[in-house]
């Protein structure tokens, strides 16, 4: 657990956090966009302060969006119109400014940064069509420099092309198996849970029943629905990826009488925003977590279900999740997993 009800600070939202390893094993580094700060925690979660000072210069950081590790074990804490701020584990820190201004969402095997982008088809007059976006991802150098595309998962012709690529605040979890092959979800398509990204597109790579029939949990059988998607996606170690999907468990009718009663315990009347919609109170109840390993190649060797609804991983041994105290305050909690064989 990150913090206790004696901290000075906590998350301001359910969204939009994000959560990594210091360098050096030193603690952990959460970054709360909605409060616009980065709370620094010790490696047995003691809260230690405000990481990092507020602001646009030179090791200063001002509306955090994502944070990661690099295999450096620098940490890349981005902010701003593609602006990071760039640690060493002594401390040692220095500003990047992408020219393009793309964040960083992760990085590849060899260490070069990339960031998840959109792009967005013309209708028939020549206007974006800003709700047919696809995704696709931009590899950069550690400057910040735009490399090449990779996607989109859907690729549009050229000349139908609108708005791209732009930057999205809430990006999609990109497993890089080098510096041009992504595995990553596939936002179009409710039977494939991951897609395999190159510079030519994006082709299926591993359908939903694949992952059921691997669950370890005898509950979910063949009759039963298996509609989701992967959350994120990160490499294992060079032994294969580690994958974090998300279940319906409730009902919609279910799900908006749980938002209703979040609401009216915070004396509020409209429970349709994101808030709600993500707050634990209502989201450890209306979903499960799958957590999946799969090897290179595809196959999905096992995968467990379990309560609750899944955040996001934090490095390649633990992933986080988000409760809320008998006090109302909002937590992270860190959990680590790994694979075990059994004897023979």
């Amino acid at each position: 657990m990150l913090g206790d009800l004696t901290d000075a600070a906590s998350i301001t939202a359910p969204v939009r956090v994000d959560v990594a390893p210091l360098p050096g094993g030193t603690g952990w580094l959460v970054t709360d966009l909605e409060g616009e700060q980065n709370l620094r925690y010790g490696p047995e979660g003691a809260y230690q302060g405000v990481y990092l000072p507020r602001g646009q210069g030179p090791g200063e950081v001002e509306a955090p969006a994502r944070v990661a590790l690099d295999p450096f074990d620098s940490l890349w804490v981005t902010h701003g119109r593609g602006r990071a701020v760039l640690i060493g584990e002594a401390g040692a820190e220095r500003t990047i400014v992408s020219p393009e201004q793309f964040a960083v969402d992760g990085h590849t095997p060899s260490g070069r940064p990339f960031s998840t982008a959109f792009w967005s088809p013309l209708d028939e007059g020549g206007a974006p069509m800003l709700g047919e976006s696809v995704a696709g991802a931009i590899v950069m150098d550690r400057e910040g420099g735009v490399l090449y595309e990779l996607g989109p998962i859907s690729p549009i012709p050229e000349g139908e092309r609108g708005i791209g690529p732009t930057r999205s605040m809430q990006p999609i979890s990109l497993a890089a198996q080098s510096d041009s092959v992504f595995l990553g979800p596939d936002p179009t398509a409710s039977d494939v849970w991951v897609s395999r990204w190159t510079a030519e597109g994006g082709e299926p790579f591993v359908y939903s029943e694949s992952i059921r029939q691997a669950l370890v949990d005898p509950s979910v059988g063949p009759g039963i629905p298996f509609d989701g998607q992967t959350m994120a996606l990160i490499s294992s170690h060079g032994t294969g990826i580690w994958g974090l999907g998300r279940l319906t468990a409730l009902t919609d009718a279910e799900q908006d009488r749980l938002r209703r009663e979040l609401a009216e315990e915070l004396g509020l009347e409209d429970a349709s925003g994101s808030y709600f919609r993500y707050h634990p109170a209502v989201s450890n109840q209306a979903h499960r977590t799958v957590l999946f390993h799969m090897l290179d190649d595809g196959t999905v060797t096992e995968a467990v279900l379990m309560e609750g609804m899944p955040r996001g991983f934090v490095d390649q041994d633990h992933y986080f999740t988000l409760r809320e105290s008998e006090m109302g305050v909002l937590q992270i909690r860190v959990w680590r997993f790994e694979r075990r064989c059994d004897e023979g």
